[in-house]
């Protein structure tokens, strides 16, 4: 089953940051974002629900291809709360795969990633 909300803002423009809502049954969550032009990115943030959960992003390089991963988890709450990862500087990319999971849930399970915040 898969229950998914995209603004049109999402397909029709490259305008940062990118919005997306997405409630999946699946544990990780795998989104990639290949855009049709190379766009800088310093921040991503994913807003999420109570588990843990870990955030990973592996940006492909423009010029040189090289991929960098970057991993970021955050502690179990009551309440909706932001998985940031900080990229240290700007990067030029063009393709942004990025997995989400609920760390510690058993399975079958589902990710509540209710926005993901490209800057």
């Amino acid at each position: 089953m898969l229950i998914a909300w995209l603004p049109r803002s999402v397909w029709l423009t490259r305008r940062l940051p990118a919005l997306i809502s997405l409630v999946f049954l699946l544990n990780p969550l795998e989104i990639v974002i290949d855009f049709a032009e190379p766009i800088e990115l310093s921040n991503l943030t994913a807003l999420v629900g109570s588990p843990a959960t870990r955030l990973i992003a592996a940006i492909r390089l423009f010029e040189s291809g090289c991929e960098l991963v970057f991993v970021e988890n955050v502690a179990s709450a009551d309440v909706v709360r932001p998985v940031r990862i900080d990229l240290g500087e700007n990067y030029k990319i063009v393709e942004l795969p990025v997995w989400v999971a609920s760390l510690g849930e058993s399975e079958p399970t589902h990710v509540h990633l209710w926005e993901l915040i490209l800057e």
